[in-house]
């Protein structure tokens, strides 16, 4: 299974072939295809940087927080989980508000994966 990440401004330019899903909780009004929770950040920590001054300190709060979250997660786990609910498309985008060159947590999503092996990286149009 092929898994990449981006944000909501690329869905137009994502295949339908694709299966998209969410890794934040308020997805744009307009997305109907789902949203994948084991990789929802925490509500409390996710609602403090939404609504702070979005500073390197909340920056660094806000991703401690989620870094701690998936060290208590399987890596096979969750993506047996994707596998799951993608298995007949066989290629997977999750995706998040932030633009690639913005703070994003599914950056730090991609590096957990990556460190347990698997190929998760930015969706590059392929």
């Amino acid at each position: 299974m092929l898994v990449r990440m981006s944000s909501f401004g690329n869905l137009r330019h994502i295949p339908e072939t694709w299966q998209r899903l969410s890794i934040c909780r308020f997805p744009p009004d307009s997305f109907a295809d789902g949203i994948f929770n084991p990789l929802l950040p925490d509500e409390h920590e996710e609602e403090h940087w939404r609504y702070s001054e979005q500073s390197e300190e909340d920056w660094k709060r806000f991703r401690a927080a989620y870094k701690n979250k998936l060290r208590g997660m399987d890596a096979a786990s969750v993506m047996h989980q994707l596998y799951e609910i993608c298995k007949y498309a066989g290629k997977v985008v999750l995706l998040s508000k932030e633009k690639p060159d913005e703070h994003n947590y599914r950056r730090i999503a991609a590096v957990w994966f990556r460190h347990y092996g698997y190929d998760v990286k930015e969706w590059e149009g392929k």
